[in-house]
């Protein structure tokens, strides 16, 4: 995110705030699953 790097293993998560510049990518030779959960802001409406 931002200009930082992380390396997530098996069953690891993060967050990501609203409006941050992020991306991913699979580093290694197995299959990767994402799961992406979405929400409405908490000031939404």
């Amino acid at each position: 995110m931002e200009r930082e790097k992380r390396i997530l293993g098996p069953g690891a998560g993060v967050f990501v705030p609203p409006r941050v510049v992020h991306g991913a990518f699979n580093t290694g030779k197995d299959e990767a699953r994402v799961l992406p959960i979405l929400g409405p802001s908490a000031t939404w409406g």
